[in-house]
């Protein structure tokens, strides 16, 4: 008996070792699709998805993530983005007509919000900010998208990297504070967005309050990484200007 298990381990051991040798390596699976982040609208119909498809061509070595969108009853499903910018994060506005998602397909190359149209497929940009966006969540009544931004360079460190001046210091972060942006604008403006936190803190994680009316955050007192036990969780009116502590 022991013997016999012996020789199972034995093959077992063998078998595996030949299918990780000649299978799954990193030489290989940089050929395989990669599938994540899903996420279900609302109302059960959808699931949007991440499929990230490896680029080892020319001088590109990278994944490139498009979004995708499959039906529940019907498991018929569609790419909703296309191009040579990756797009990510996607989520469901609250009442299912759109889908939102963050990419840095612009001119400028920074990650920006975007919104896609279910019926039609019509997308747009709704934020053109001069950092680049972070996390980000509807508003349970779908008028705002609450999102993080580190703080952008100021107007003399933009002067300072333009004439090769400025100093690059790796271990030092920028903090995030928290946004929101309008999806009620006029026809032709912008979509409005306003800065929600000011002060020496780095916002690390927020929500919505069910109403819509305030978000709740986590912040501490620097960017830095080893400062994260020193998290407290404030709140902030989603209008911007009062703040709460608990």
């Amino acid at each position: 008996m022991k013997s016999y298990l012996f020789t199972l381990m034995l093959a077992a051991g063998c078998a595996s070792s030949a299918f990780t040798q000649s299978f799954w390596t990193p030489a290989n699976m940089i050929h395989y699709k990669r599938v994540s982040s899903p996420v279900i609208s609302n109302d059960g119909r959808w699931v949007a998805y991440v499929v990230a498809t490896p680029r080892v061509e020319e001088e590109k070595s990278d994944l490139l993530s498009q979004i995708h969108l499959v039906a529940t009853d019907t498991k018929q499903g569609r790419q909703l983005t296309a191009g040579d910018k990756s797009c990510n994060y996607p989520r469901f506005s609250p009442d299912g007509q759109f889908l939102s998602f963050s990419s840095g397909r612009g001119p400028d190359g920074r990650n920006q919000l975007y919104l896609v149209r279910l019926a039609d497929g019509q997308t747009q940009a709704i934020t053109a900010q001069k950092g680049n966006v972070g996390p980000y969540r509807w508003a349970p009544d779908g008028q705002h998208i609450a999102f993080t931004m580190s703080d952008p360079p100021t107007a003399q460190e933009e002067k300072q990297r333009r004439e090769r001046k400025d100093w690059e210091v790796m271990d030092q972060f920028r903090n995030a504070h928290l946004y929101s942006v309008s999806l009620t604008k006029k026809k032709d403006d912008p979509y409005p967005v306003k800065k929600l936190t000011n002060g020496n803190f780095h916002v690390t994680s927020f929500d919505w309050s069910p109403d819509s009316k305030n978000l709740v955050f986590s912040h501490q007192p620097q960017s830095w990484p080893e400062l994260w036990d020193r998290q407290d969780i404030s709140t902030v009116d989603a209008q911007g200007g009062r703040f709460g502590h608990w």
